[in-house]
């Protein structure tokens, strides 16, 4: 450690049921608060060292262990909050306590440079948020697996448990050093784990891969340092080992063998049959139906004679997405509409924000700033392609803010036909499955669930002596405003 770390003065605040609990529960051993505070150590002299819990109900030997260990523990109340069937719910005001004492070290002790918080709760974010502002440091310690993304995505350092203190339930895991394949193993464990591969997701997880993960000790390829960990996954996407997916303000990283395997557009074609009896063509060896063709079959062309196909083709073999002309305007609404009804028959997420994803399933190639209209690029973002598309009525829009839902409009190419497809009889050996389009159908015309807007209660003064009966929305609002109010802190003496 340099002699500039040993001069840092640091802040220490224990959320002892989160840690103590969360260790507990996963691992069925006790915490190690001698490791927590050697932990704590390295990063500078502790100055403050905070425990927050109820300790009347709390195991009475804790209290010794934690003193012993230099931590000052703090009584937190607990309330009745009312029942929940046969047992009786009990909450605490730690995170308020938590947040009002931080602040209060923050404005009082100015020579308190790093704050540190054992916690994995991401109800710290306000405060985590406030700390950096004013130009501090901020180290989180939380345990594995009951830890918030969002919480890791935000401090300076997340330190996991497992890095502070043995588990002797885990087994060893070789840790990876490579950034970019800790950043692809993360992306397969998470699709594995059936979690989304945001980017908040994706950091923890290459956190726990690496036994920490830092964007900033990076650099690109140009020698320059990561600011954001955005950068560092825009740079794997410039090396060809992931794809950033932006929709809306949802940023989601898949892997770009994803997109680009035989394997996946293997899976595509069958999703298409399973959609649309007419696309069986495709995957039975028959001329491939376009995208119009695969939504609207009766609106499609004749098919040309095969040695004129031939002509057409290119000379390269394979297509990448460098190379792959985009589909026309109508057609890409039409890929919109139908990932429209993808998402409804297969009970995904149908919203503004989702849909995109659902298009790159069906053409993993598409990209709405590709689309030309006479000669120009006519999309920048994808909020225009979904507006020009709704001025179109190819879809309509249900709901409002965030639970915008994408459905097909009047003017999308209709879906298959309930009703039995009579097929040619050169081809009256390859049936129909009707049971399949039935199925489409039915999930198609499921009611959508009303978007009710509520507005929140105005907030009551909070009657002090009756604490047990405030709910926890009251309590919560209550810090906030102890918050918003530490500029003048403490409150100045009514004027006589």
């Amino acid at each position: 450690m340099s002699e500039r770390d040993k001069q840092v003065d640091v802040a220490v605040f224990f959320d002892y049921e989160n840690i103590v609990f969360s260790v507990r529960n996963n691992f069925n051993v006790n915490a190690n608060f001698e490791d927590l505070m050697d932990k704590c150590k390295e990063f500078g002299r502790v100055v403050v060292a905070h425990a927050f819990a109820d300790w009347n109900r709390q195991s009475a030997a804790m209290i010794p262990a934690l003193i012993s260990n230099g931590f000052d523990p703090v009584y937190v109340p607990s309330f009745q909050m009312g029942t929940d069937g046969q047992q009786s719910v009990r909450k605490n005001a730690v995170d308020m306590y938590m947040a009002i004492d931080a602040m209060d070290v923050l404005h009082n002790r100015r020579n308190v440079d790093t704050f540190i918080l054992l916690t994995g709760d991401s109800d710290f974010l306000p405060l985590v948020n406030a700390i950096r502002r004013a130009g501090n440091r901020v180290i989180a310690i939380g345990v594995d697996g009951s830890s918030s993304s969002h919480l890791g995505q935000s401090v300076d350092e997340f330190i996991f448990y497992s890095q502070v203190s043995p588990l002797p339930n885990m087994q060893p895991q070789k840790r990876i050093k490579e950034p970019y394949e800790a950043l692809a193993e993360a992306i397969r464990q998470l699709q594995t784990e059936g979690r989304s591969s945001v980017l908040p997701n994706v950091k923890m997880m290459m956190a726990e891969l690496m036994g920490g993960f830092d964007e900033r000790k990076h650099t690109d390829s140009k020698g320059r340092r990561f600011q954001k960990f955005k950068d560092f996954v825009q740079e794997a996407e410039r090396r060809g080992i992931a794809r950033l997916v932006t929709t809306g303000t949802v940023n989601e990283v898949f892997l770009a063998d994803d997109y680009h395997s035989e394997a996946y557009l293997k899976s595509r074609a069958a999703s298409v049959s399973k959609m649309n009896p007419v696309g069986q063509a495709a995957v039975a060896g028959k001329p491939k139906l376009t995208l119009a063709e695969e939504v609207a079959p009766e609106k499609a062309e004749p098919q040309k004679p095969a040695d004129e196909k031939e002509k057409e083709k290119p000379v390269a073999t394979a297509v990448s997405s460098s190379t792959r002309t985009q589909p026309s305007l109508t057609d890409s609404f039409a890929l919109l509409a139908q990932a429209a009804r993808k998402a409804i028959a297969e009970e995904k997420s149908n919203k503004v924000t989702s849909i995109k994803s659902i298009m790159l399933e069906i053409d993993p190639y598409f990209d709405e700033k590709g689309i030309e209209v006479d000669g120009e690029k006519k999309f920048t973002r994808f909020s225009e392609f979904i507006e020009a598309a709704l001025q179109a009525n190819y879809i309509k829009i249900t709901g409002r803010g965030q639970a915008k839902n994408v459905e097909p409009g009047s003017a999308a190419p209709p879906a298959s036909p309930a009703t039995p497809v009579v097929a040619p009889e050169a081809e009256s050996e390859a049936p129909v499955v009707v049971e399949e389009v039935a199925a489409v159908v039915v999930a198609e015309t499921k009611p959508v669930l009303q978007v009710v807007e509520t507005t929140a209660p105005e907030i009551a003064t909070l009657d002090l002596n009756g604490m047990e009966k405030t709910s926890e929305f009251d309590s919560r609002q209550l810090v906030v405003d102890s918050l918003r109010q530490f500029n003048t802190y403490p409150a100045p003496l009514p004027e006589d």
